[in-house]
C-alpha cells in the first residue's frame, strides 16, 4: 500500500472551502482507494498549513491511476492559480 500525504496553503483563505469540496469529490473516483480523508483547518487548532490529504492507495497503479483522472485533474487546474504552497510525501505502508 501507498501512504499519499499533502498539505497545502492558498493566496486566499476563502478559497479553501471550494478546495476541500474539489477535493474530497475524489474519494471513490479510481478503484483501489483504501482511506481518503480532507482536513481543513479549524479555529482553536494548531496548524501552519489550511488543507491536507491523507490518503492510502492499495498500490502504486492505483496512486497512478488517481493522479491522472479527470476528476483529480479538476483539483489540479483549482488549485494551481490559488495554491502558495504544497508538500507532498508518499511512502509505502505495510499492516
Amino acid at each position: 500500500m501507498i501512504r499519499h500525504l499533502v498539505l497545502w496553503t492558498f493566496k486566499d483563505a476563502a478559497d479553501v472551502p471550494r478546495a476541500a469540496e474539489l477535493l474530497a469529490a475524489c474519494h471513490d473516483c479510481v478503484p483501489g482507494i483504501v482511506e481518503f480523508e480532507v482536513g481543513v483547518v479549524q479555529a482553536g487548532f494548531e496548524a501552519n498549513t489550511q488543507l491536507s490529504l491523507n490518503a492510502l492507495f492499495a498500490d502504486q497503479a492505483a496512486l497512478d491511476g488517481y493522479q491522472v483522472h479527470p476528476t483529480h485533474e479538476i483539483v489540479k487546474a483549482f488549485f494551481g492559480p490559488r495554491r502558495d504552497t504544497r508538500h507532498v510525501l508518499d511512502y509505502p505502508v505495510t499492516r
